[in-house]
């Protein structure tokens, strides 16, 4: 759960939002497309649209990819899959930009799952660890990825390794005090994107105060994914975009009595955007749709109430 929400931490790098559904199994991030985005290269040509986009908005107006031929400057694209498609997907669309090079300081299990992950998909600089026995562990176990021994929370080592050219840094040590001061320190030393694992309930707001972003603590995480598993009525949780005009909603498939993606019940102009169960696939309108499975879509915001009311109608034969 710490995982997912430094994984969506870090989407918000290169997204305007990164929204969790499905208990932080799947991301969905919003990403407006600038002049050095690659699709908009070979204007005459279909734009090759990535998999985990399904719909954009653009001058105000939400549409299925599947009806738009070429991207456009301007257009803002809606990612939805597993937390790593999303940030692949993110990297893919921000060349210019260059890659998030990210630094891992604290070399445990979550920093060696980071490095793992990240490592696999070119998006890490280096892991620090100032343990020296762990450092050793950790090049035995994670290939191709640099293992560097020092102390995160020493102003002149990090000025030495140039911590500061790393377009983020997530600390992650089992200490709220090191990852506190590692995180204050790498913002002195000139990284523009800091992130740090909280373990104490009540400290995130300490580091936001301090301008850090740290992780939810454990307890909320727990929380959310108890009120995903439950099963209530059919919604199981909606945001609202403001500035695009939708929101985003999930929908457990069970309580909806449908059995194909084409058969949601949703207003006119929405679109799914996957569907999720203990993986996230792409959601084809003619494509099976199991009990346990959920939908997720967006709607534009001016026809909510037409899905509140569709929603009530279901809640109504459900009960009676």
């Amino acid at each position: 759960s710490d995982l997912v929400e430094l994984l969506r931490m870090l989407a918000g790098v290169r997204a305007s939002h990164v929204i969790p559904v499905a208990a932080g199994l799947a991301h969905v991030a919003t990403h407006t497309l600038g002049e050095d985005s690659p699709l908009l290269r070979g204007r005459g040509r279909a734009t090759n649209w990535p998999d985990a986009i399904a719909a954009i908005v653009r001058g105000g107006h939400l549409r299925a990819v599947a009806e738009v031929e070429h991207a456009e400057l301007g257009d803002v694209v809606l990612i939805c899959g597993t937390p790593m498609t999303v940030l692949g997907v993110l990297h893919e669309l921000t060349p210019a930009s260059g890659s998030v090079r990210t630094t891992i300081v604290g070399g445990g299990d979550v920093g060696a799952q980071l490095a793992r992950l990240l490592g696999g998909r070119e998006l890490l600089d280096r892991v620090i660890e100032r343990d020296r026995g762990r450092c050793q562990e950790l090049a035995e176990q994670l290939h191709g990825v640099q293992i560097l021994h020092g102390d995160g929370t020493n102003l002149a080592f990090l000025r030495e390794e140039q911590v500061g050219r790393a377009d983020a840094l997530l600390a992650v040590t089992g200490s709220d005090e090191a990852n506190l001061m590692t995180s204050l320190l790498a913002r002195e030393v000139g990284v523009d994107h800091v992130f740090a694992l909280v373990h104490r309930p009540g400290y995130a707001g300490v580091y936001s105060h301090l301008g850090v972003s740290g992780t939810v603590s454990p307890h909320e995480t727990v929380a959310q994914v108890i009120h995903w598993l439950l099963p209530r009525g059919a919604l199981v949780g909606r945001t609202s975009i403001g500035e695009l005009g939708v929101e985003i909603v999930e929908l457990r498939a069970g309580k909806l009595g449908v059995e194909r993606v084409a058969d949601v019940p949703l207003p006119p102009g929405s679109v799914v955007l996957a569907v999720t169960s203990e993986s996230v696939r792409p959601a084809r309108a003619r494509a099976s749709l199991a009990a346990s499975e959920h939908v997720i879509a967006v709607v534009p915001a001016t026809r909510s109430a037409l899905l509140d009311k569709s929603l009530a109608r279901i809640e109504r034969k459900g009960s009676a």
